[in-house]
Parts: structure tokens; sequence; C-alpha cells
């Protein structure tokens, strides 16, 4: 599979709106299952874009996977048990928070792929 490929179907894999799912999954089932999903996921996701150099896929796939959550996360809007469950944020704060802070442990997968791929090069 040529690398074009690969970026693509990892661009298409962040298509699915993981912060949704994670706050949906603690809404419904009350545990915490789903934000390690999301973060183990997303984590993979940008290791691999990296580690095939595909960055262009996994800035782009953030970006789409916050659109496609921030469209499910307004679906969910006339739910009233869903506003006030997260507290003392809203989910729209919540969705900004946790979007940000989704980043992190990718940019920490992100730097190790890099740096194992210039060892591979060197």
């Amino acid at each position: 599979m040529n690398k074009r490929a690969i970026g693509v179907v990892i661009f298409l894999l962040y298509g699915v709106p993981f912060v949704f799912f994670a706050m949906y999954a603690d809404f419904r089932f009350h545990n915490m299952f789903g934000y390690l999903l999301m973060i183990c996921s997303m984590s993979l996701f940008a290791y691999a874009a990296i580690r095939f150099s595909q960055i262009w896929a996994s800035v782009i796939g953030n970006i789409l996977s916050a659109a496609t959550s921030y469209i499910c996360l307004f679906k969910m809007d006339g739910n009233e048990n869903w506003g006030g469950y997260f507290k003392p944020f809203y989910p729209e704060t919540l969705f900004v928070l946790v979007s940000l802070l989704i980043l992190i442990p990718q940019m920490f997968f992100i730097c190790r792929a890099y740096v194992a791929k210039r060892k591979t090069n060197t």
C-alpha cells in the first residue's frame, strides 16, 4: 500500500467523532472508558501518520474529528439530562476542553514516532 493511500485511510479513521462518543459513553454508561478509547485510538492514528510521513492526515483529521463531534454534540442538545450531566461544565465547554486536551497525548506520540523514524533513517 502506498503512503498516499495510508494517509487517506488515517484521515478517514479520524472522521469518527471520538470526542462525542467519549462524552456519550460517559453520559450513557457513567464510566470513563470512552475517554480512554479516544486517547488510545487518536494517539495511534497520530503515531501512524508520522511514521508514514503523512502529517497532513493527522492535522486535517483532528479538524474533521472535532467537526463531526461538534455536529453530533448539537444533535444531543434537546436531551435535558445531557445539559446537566457534565457539571461544572456545559457539554459545549467540555467538548472544547477535551478537544484541546486530546492534542497532548497525540503530540507525545508524534514526537516518539519522529524520533523512531530518525533513528531508522540514520
